[in-house]
C-alpha cells in the first residue's frame, strides 16, 4: 500500500479487515472441507479445534454436547460417524455454505470500497 502511495490509516484498517475475513473464510472452508469432503484428513478423529466444533458446541443440545464430549478425537470410524451426524442434525453443513457465502459477499463490498480509495 505505500508503494502504492496509499498511507491513509483508514486505508490500512481497511486492508487488514479484509485480509483478516479472508483468512478466517479459508479455515472455515478447510475445516468444513476437512470434515465432508475428505473426512480422511482426520480432524474429528484427531480431536482438533475447528470451527465446526466450536459451533457445534455452541447450538447442541446437552445430550448432544455430552456426546459430543465422548466422541470428539476418537479414531473410531463409529464415533466419527456419529459426531457427523450430530453436524448433520445441527445444520452445520448448510449453515457453513450460507455463511461462507455471505463472508464472500462481505469481503467483495469491502474490496469495491477499497477501490473508490484515491
Amino acid at each position: 500500500l505505500h508503494l502504492a502511495e496509499l498511507s491513509q490509516s483508514s486505508v490500512h484498517e481497511t486492508a487488514k479487515q479484509i485480509l483478516t475475513e479472508i483468512g478466517l473464510l479459508h479455515q472455515i472452508r478447510q475445516d468444513f472441507d476437512n470434515c465432508f469432503k475428505h473426512s480422511e484428513e482426520g480432524d474429528i478423529a484427531r480431536g482438533r479445534v475447528t470451527w465446526l466444533i466450536v459451533l457445534a458446541r455452541q447450538r447442541a443440545s446437552p445430550a448432544q454436547l455430552k456426546e459430543l464430549d465422548i466422541l470428539y478425537g476418537d479414531p473410531d470410524p463409529e464415533s466419527i460417524a456419529r459426531v457427523k451426524e450430530i453436524y448433520y442434525k445441527l445444520k452445520l453443513d448448510k449453515n457453513v455454505s450460507i455463511y461462507v457465502e455471505e463472508k464472500s459477499k462481505d469481503i467483495e463490498g469491502y474490496i469495491q470500497q477499497m477501490a473508490k480509495v484515491d
